[in-house]
């Protein structure tokens, strides 16, 4: 396939998550050293920057910056940088709270409104 459709096709399906992070800080870092494959950069609404890197079994966050001088980074640095998690979404549940509780606020919404 080619890359720039396989990143076109990446992007795509990472935007669903948009709404429970920082709005359009999403973006695909070419990494020459990953067959190919890009690094996912985005910001979690803690003010956190995380880089991920997409591997064939899941998602490992390789890079932790504060985008506003908050600790969170430090304790996300602590504790789950290096980790392996199987599907994003879990990585974002797992070190963002404010993920997890706005995944749920909209999740109650939309079942409410059924």
């Amino acid at each position: 396939m080619n890359q720039t459709i396989a990143h076109q096709q990446l992007m795509e399906t990472l935007r669903e998550f948009d709404p429970y992070i920082v709005p359009g800080s999403i973006s695909l870092v070419d990494n020459p050293d990953n067959d190919g494959k890009p690094d996912i950069r985005l910001s979690i609404l803690e003010q956190v920057w995380l880089l991920i890197r997409l591997e064939g079994d899941g998602y490992r966050i390789i890079h932790v910056e504060p985008a506003d001088g908050s600790g969170k980074a430090e304790e996300i640095r602590r504790d789950f940088l290096g980790t392996r998690f199987e599907q994003m979404d879990m990585l974002l549940d797992t070190v963002s709270p404010l993920y997890r509780e706005k995944f749920g606020r909209r999740l109650y919404k939309r079942l409410e409104a059924l």
